[in-house]
């Protein structure tokens, strides 16, 4: 369901997404050269939404239809945003209101 939706959601707005994972926990890229910056925003807002998210989501049995659909709903307002940070409309370095993710795991000590 949820790797549909976002199929659904990644056509209206135009953005090169690419769904993978188990149906349990699937994730997408954005086929983007900003990707880094983009799932930091995703991060970001959804957290401010009262989500934990960013391109990938653990299903559980506790996630209702209700739940997801309200995920969903939240998420979508935020990629089309993306879209037009990516089509140069703004500038997603403004937005970010802490650092980027890093993709390589370090040694804290």
């Amino acid at each position: 369901y949820v790797k549909k939706r976002w199929m659904k959601i990644s056509k209206k707005h135009k953005l090169k997404m690419i769904i993978s994972g188990l149906d349990s926990i699937p994730t997408f890229t954005l086929n983007y050269k900003n990707f880094d910056l983009y799932k930091t925003y995703i991060t970001q807002e959804m957290l401010r939404k009262g989500f934990l998210a960013s391109n990938i989501i653990f299903i559980s049995i506790a996630h209702n239809r209700n739940i997801i659909d309200n995920y969903l709903k939240n998420l979508e307002p935020i990629l089309s945003f993306i879209k037009e940070c990516e089509d140069g409309k703004k500038d997603i370095k403004s937005f970010l209101e802490g650092p980027v993710i890093s993709n390589s795991f370090k040694r804290l000590n």
